[in-house]
């Protein structure tokens, strides 16, 4: 089974200069996913990231950040209290100690990219690699001017990211709303695309950065083309 490939294209952006993205590789999956329950997660470090990147990630709990908010989202969606275990390694991480403000395009992009296994009976089921980028030049408003917001951005992208590559797309359409409700960038950009998103709820988050104004300009023509059943993306 393999999951997460209808999104493909919305994650093409990759990793290129000044864009901010998330982007999955693999995915290959052994199972059927919409009867999995997890019952712990466990977080760490890949030998390969570099130690001063390493340290800053320790210092800023980086691995503990993400197994909290990762459990709380599947408890959620009660995918929670079974037996098979998530493992988090962090493999690459960027990003500067203090707010970038108006200098942020000169300074480069911050980065968090993650390796992803899910364990059954000591097997692995689920492999797959999941990484958010915060463009240079191109990131939400508080992302900008504070390294904190970033760092937010940067945790709830990814984890947001895993968590829909480990739900089946019948299972998705909570994954989205708890996307939405946290801000999460990609979950908001898909869901315009998919024509989910109200105009008003588009310029909403234009002000804030999250997507550009020229997407959310055809908010509404996406969501008469899904009502009427149109031709296009399905988010769940």
């Amino acid at each position: 089974m393999r999951i997460g490939r209808v999104f493909g294209v919305f994650f093409a952006c990759g990793l290129v200069a000044g864009c901010t993205a998330t982007r999955i590789e693999g995915g290959a999956s052994e199972v059927d996913l919409s009867a999995v329950l997890f019952g712990s997660i466990s977080g760490g470090y890949k030998d390969e990231l570099a130690a001063d990147r390493r340290r800053r990630a320790e210092r800023l709990q980086i691995a503990e950040k993400l197994e909290v908010r990762l459990e709380g989202w599947l408890a959620a969606l009660d995918r929670w209290g079974g037996n098979d275990v998530v493992s988090l390694e962090i493999d690459r991480f960027r990003l500067p100690a203090v707010a970038r403000g108006l200098t942020a395009g000169f300074k480069g992009n911050d980065y968090l990219g993650v390796e992803v296994t899910v364990m059954r009976d000591a097997v692995a089921v689920v492999a797959f690699h999941a990484e958010h980028q915060l463009g240079a030049g191109d990131r939400s408003v508080t992302a900008n001017y504070s390294a904190n917001a970033a760092l937010t951005q940067l945790v709830d992208s990814v984890a947001w990211a895993v968590l829909l590559e480990l739900t089946p797309p019948k299972m998705r359409k909570p994954v989205f709303e708890i996307g939405k409700a946290a801000e999460v960038p990609k979950a908001i950009q898909l869901l315009e695309e998919c024509g989910e998103l109200s105009y008003a709820e588009s310029l909403g988050f234009v002000a804030k950065g999250l997507i550009p104004a020229s997407i959310a300009a055809g908010a509404e023509t996406r969501r008469l083309k899904r009502a009427l059943g149109g031709d296009l993306p399905k988010c769940y």
